[in-house]
């Protein structure tokens, strides 16, 4: 009998022993501990990072070390108390606050302040934690990113970054598929959609839209506000200009407006069409006179809306502020004539000082400047209707500027590389050009509309749409200029909506009236991938133990 059944013996654990030669790789994968870190420099730069917490668990390990994949800087300074973080990258915080230390509470789905210091956090399996460099932190009012697991790479403002950079990190559609197209019933979305907290906030002439970001469905709207303003998100809060003179701040999740202030009465169409940035709890934006007179450069209270400082001149027409180093950078288009649809006088570009509005320097162009600025290295790169790209110092002294064609498209950076679009009337030939930072020519392309939106740079490739009729978007890559794919949006309209990536998905809007998201077919694929992969895995090793099981009942009957 036992002779007999040996063989069997041999045969259930040799299958038990491959059982467990199977689930190796899967004991391998779940077995090694990580966690990750976000650094939220608090000018709309992103970074994520995820490690294994080895040895030495504390959160401030795992920091340095993720600072270290990432290329960033990063100045730990030890006390007594312990690890202090004074800077990270090229960003020192505080201006009047410091970098907060957050866990996220994953029941809960949101960030909270850490109950003990990086130094004193030891780290378990999946924990996530955050650094944010808040100038605005008080003890009644403690901000939190916008950035979360589920969410890492929101756009929150019009091009991107403080600094008008247009870079957007993480992916970026590569293949171009259409993922789901909203018809607002409008007859132009004309700003450029803010992205954050699951959701597409976007203005229009005839309200403005809050529509989820996976599925397209509509959230909530308001009808009251309109216009060409796009939205900036400030800690569970939107803020935006709006036709009617106002600026808003509205409850993200609900609507509710939390506070409005005049700021320039309506005469004709339009009163604000520049696009908010918040700093150091401020609310920077300019607003148009369709009149003729002055206007105004403002700087609100978040908390309010009570006006801090305002700086009076002509009209800031589309462009909105660059915020560096506590400088701002405004384009002025000139005194408004013909209700608003052309200037005169006082083009150029102004710097004010961020914390009080003083006047620091004008810089004078010969016609409008429509295209926000962006700030890089101590230069300040902008287009104006004149037909040149201007390089600009930071103390107003003229670095350099080459003729390309009128335009009011703000430039783009990334890589060493300035990327911005040329044309401005409906039936101009335009183009998307690439320049060095030096002013150097690069490669350009040709479309049969003008560019007047701004073009976004993310994964490798560029983004833009044109402003004819048959208004299309593109998306070249970056480096060389091929085409990748493009998109003509039906029904064929206008386009001045900027693109916009975030969490690797691509927003814009069009003049007839629907917000459109794009993505790679190969997303979904992918996670339909993995999944499938995981159920695989459970179902091999389902039925190795089902046969197991088997074989053991039958050697008991044999036994």
């Amino acid at each position: 009998m036992e002779r007999r059944s040996t063989p069997k013996k041999i045969a259930v654990f040799g299958l038990l022993f491959l059982t467990l030669l199977s689930l190796q790789p899967v004991v391998g994968e779940t077995a090694e501990e990580t966690g990750t870190v976000l650094f939220d420099l608090g000018n709309g730069g992103y970074y994520w990072a995820t490690l294994e917490i080895g040895e030495n668990r504390t959160a401030v390990n795992l920091t340095e070390r993720a600072a270290g994949t990432l290329d960033l800087d990063i100045e730990v300074v030890w006390s007594e108390w312990g690890a202090f973080i004074e800077s990270i990258g090229d960003v020192e915080c505080p201006l009047t606050g410091y970098w907060q230390f957050l866990a996220w509470d994953n029941e809960n789905k949101t960030w909270v302040m850490s109950s003990v210091g990086s130094s004193y956090l030891l780290l378990e399996d999946g924990d996530i934690v955050a650094y944010y460099c808040d100038p605005d932190y008080s003890d009644s009012f403690t901000p939190f990113p916008v950035p979360t697991p589920d969410h890492k790479y929101p756009n929150i403002m019009f091009r991107s970054t403080l600094e008008n950079e247009g870079f957007a990190p993480g992916s970026a559609p590569s293949i171009g598929s259409l993922e789901w197209d909203y018809d607002t019933g409008e007859i132009e979305i004309d700003s450029s959609p803010a992205v954050g907290y699951g959701k597409v906030f976007a203005a229009g002439f005839r309200g403005f839209y809050v529509i989820n970001q996976q599925t397209g469905d509509l959230l909530w709207e308001n009808t009251d506000i309109t216009g060409q303003s796009s939205p900036a998100l400030y800690d569970g809060m939107v803020l935006l200009g709006a036709a009617d003179g106002n600026a808003y701040c509205l409850d993200e999740e609900t609507g509710e407006v939390l506070w409005s202030e005049m700021l320039q009465p309506r005469i004709v169409r339009q009163s604000i069409t520049s696009s908010p940035k918040v700093w150091n709890n401020l609310v920077f934006i300019g607003t148009f006179n369709e009149s003729g007179g002055n206007a105004s450069v403002y700087a609100l209270h978040l908390e309010n809306g009570s006006v801090a400082w305002r700086y009076e001149t002509v009209s800031v027409y589309h462009s909105s502020p660059a915020i560096s180093d506590g400088v701002l950078y405004l384009g002025l288009a000139g005194l408004a004539v013909k209700n608003g649809s052309t200037f005169d006088t006082l083009h150029g570009l102004v710097s004010l000082n961020a914390m009080d509005g003083s006047f620091l320097w004008f810089f004078e162009t010969d016609g409008s400047v429509l295209s926000s600025p962006v700030v890089h290295d101590e230069r300040v790169y902008f287009t104006s209707k004149d037909g040149y790209l201007y390089s600009a110092k930071t103390n107003g002294e003229l670095d350099w500027k080459v003729q390309i064609q009128e335009s009011t498209s703000s430039p783009a950076i990334f890589d060493g590389k300035l990327y911005v679009g040329t044309g401005v009337d409906w039936d101009d030939v335009g183009k998307l050009l690439v320049y060095e930072l030096d002013g150097t020519f690069l490669w350009d392309y040709d479309v049969s509309g003008p560019v007047q939106a701004s073009p976004t740079v993310a994964g490798g490739m560029v983004y833009f749409a044109t402003n004819e009729l048959e208004g299309k978007i593109f998306c070249l890559n970056a480096t060389n200029g091929d085409l990748i794919w493009s998109y003509q949006p039906s029904p064929e309209s206008y386009i001045l909506s900027s693109p916009v990536i975030a969490d690797g998905q691509l927003f814009i809007g069009s003049d007839n009236g629907h917000i459109y998201s794009f993505s790679d077919e190969e997303r979904g694929t992918q996670q339909a991938g993995g999944l499938a992969l995981d159920l695989v895995i459970v179902l091999v090793v389902i039925i190795t133990v089902c046969v197991v099981i088997v074989l053991v009942v039958l050697w008991r009957k044999k036994e």
